[in-house]
């Protein structure tokens, strides 16, 4: 996963002299607004399948999922949770976060007990109502096994700024990181005085 962290770009800037930036040492705000628009950029239809226990059972054979960090569990009676809470059309969108997220961050907050819990975000960003959302599933980690406990519809801006530090992003799709690149490509370009 080196790869995911070390995003380098050169920038050619006319006259100016090509300089290389790393996108993770960005501060995070930056950051946050590069993957923002990279976000809305590469947002998908989002797909549909009948809500049937048999196309259930198939994307999630034995309740596992492999992703591209971890195997992650799908927790207990997601099936009805998503029956229940009206998200029937989430069925194929809950494989497709986990098993092909835009980005994985590393999500930290404190319990009521005032200790740290941490949690992988995944997110992948969709149109939705012609509207761009991002879908974002929660896994924890429960006596070593990583369990996802809820997917669901947030804004975009919802999703990335849980980024307080650019190490707590995980993973980012190739698709993602080339639109954040350009993104940031394209601000720095703008902020470079020519020589002239």
């Amino acid at each position: 996963f080196e790869e995911v962290f070390k995003i380098n770009q050169k920038i050619h800037t006319g006259a100016a002299e090509t300089q290389s930036v790393n996108l993770f040492d960005l501060p995070a705000e930056e950051l946050r607004e590069s993957l923002k628009y990279a976000l809305n950029e590469a947002a998908e239809t989002l797909p549909e399948i009948d809500f049937t226990r048999e196309n259930y059972n198939k994307l999630f054979p034995r309740d596992r999922l492999k992703t591209p960090i971890e195997t992650v569990k799908i927790g207990a009676h997601q099936f009805e949770k998503l029956e229940v809470k009206d998200r029937k059309n989430l069925l194929q969108v809950v494989h497709d976060v986990l098993s092909n997220p835009d980005l994985i961050i590393n999500e930290e907050k404190e319990s009521v007990f005032g200790d740290m819990e941490f949690s992988h975000v995944y997110a992948k960003s969709y149109v939705i109502n012609e509207k761009t959302k991002a879908v974002q599933s929660v896994v924890v980690n429960i006596e070593d096994e990583y369990i996802s406990i809820s997917t669901h519809k947030r804004d975009i801006s919802n999703v990335v700024n849980k980024i307080k530090k650019p190490d707590q992003l995980l993973f980012a799709a190739a698709k993602v990181r080339l639109l954040a690149e350009q993104h940031t490509k394209k601000k720095l370009s703008q902020s470079v005085v020519s020589p002239n």
